[in-house]
């Protein structure tokens, strides 16, 4: 469904306005149960999970449905597509002149989902929980909207990318700008070459190495090569190169303001994991954030995924991973009910 975040004018942090904004939303389970705001990455969507088995699979089909770690049987989950995006929110256009789309950021991003949680009726969530940017959302909304939040959960994010991490955002900006000033057409090639350099920020040296190492095809190509480029025709059959570039600047600028933290009267709780092998949100930059959280007076906790992967493993059936968000969903519904917390069963690692 598509919820109307503002009727008569939204207006954005960095001075920007839109003269109307609505974004779309995905529901599971039953509106009385505990509220979860499952937020997507950057090229994602609100589809989290079917609705029907005809459906298609959703990107944490794993996770979310009955009996699942997000239980739709306890739970109320909603997931929206970020405001900028391209999957039936208020967004760049794919016609004419749509890098004159206003900047956003991530505030403005967390604004419209409260906007569109408060003409649901949906007053307060339980939890938030996304990776990458949406762990930076998750932590937004803590900071932004301490009453309205239980817990706020991050998978793969740290307080800001790192030089490293906006030096590839820098890039994949440039080629997008480039693209959008000289036509679709120029447009459509710089989303692919932006992609394939994303890909390679999001899996880890190792895991490429072991996929592909030097392997050809039968025309004499590099597999790596193949895999970068199919990644990029999916990413242009799909995802509008305005929007890419919209949130790839959003995501680069945003910073965790840790004062908004420590004015809070009872900021919530953080739960973060880190992914090993992230080179993109290293798991000691995420152990520094859980830190600075802490001394804010956040009760914030640190555990790390061991995988092969690198970033990209939120985004993968990981047991481990599962075992860490069914916990994280067993806080949530123990402190709802006035519970003791779960005892941790065993390592996520």
């Amino acid at each position: 469904m598509r919820v109307t975040v503002a009727e008569d004018g939204f207006n954005l942090e960095r001075g920007g306005w839109l003269p109307s904004a609505a974004v779309a939303v995905e529901s599971w389970g039953a509106p009385g149960n505990p509220a979860v705001l499952v937020c997507h990455a950057l090229t994602g969507d609100a589809h989290v999970a079917r609705h029907r088995a005809e459906d298609p699979a959703g990107w944490w089909e794993w996770l979310v449905g009955p009996g699942r770690p997000l239980d739709t049987n306890h739970f109320y989950i909603l997931a929206i597509n970020v405001l900028g995006g391209c999957a039936g929110s208020t967004g760049p256009s794919v016609g004419d002149r749509p890098a004159d789309f206003p900047a956003i950021t991530i505030g403005d991003i967390v604004r419209a989902e409260a906007l569109a949680l408060d003409n649901l009726g949906v007053d307060r969530v339980e939890l938030v929980v996304g990776g990458s940017l949406g762990g930076m959302q998750a932590l937004e909304w803590a900071a932004a909207f301490p009453e309205r939040v239980g817990f706020a959960a991050g998978i793969g994010v740290s307080a800001g990318l790192s030089a490293m991490a906006l030096g590839v955002n820098h890039v994949q900006l440039a080629a997008l700008e480039w693209g959008l000033a000289h036509g679709p057409s120029a447009a459509e090639a710089a989303l692919g070459w932006a992609r394939m350099l994303a890909m390679l920020s999001y899996r880890s040296a190792g895991h490429l190495q072991s996929r592909f190492g030097r392997l050809r095809d039968a025309a004499e190509e590099f597999a790596v090569d193949a895999y970068l480029e199919r990644h990029a025709d999916k990413i242009r059959a799909r995802f509008s190169p305005a929007s890419y570039r919209l949130l790839a600047d959003a995501m680069g600028r945003w910073q965790l303001d840790l004062d908004r933290y420590a004015q809070a009267a009872a900021p919530p709780p953080v739960r973060l994991l880190g992914l090993e092998r992230d080179w993109l949100f290293p798991p000691a930059a995420v152990r520094e954030t859980v830190s600075r959280l802490q001394a804010a007076g956040v009760d914030a906790t640190y555990e790390e995924l061991a995988n092969d992967v690198g970033h990209d493993a939120f985004l993968m059936p990981v047991p481990a991973l599962d075992a860490w968000m069914a916990h994280v969903a067993a806080e949530v519904l123990n402190r709802v009910a006035g519970a003791a917390p779960p005892k941790r069963a065993a390592p996520w690692s």
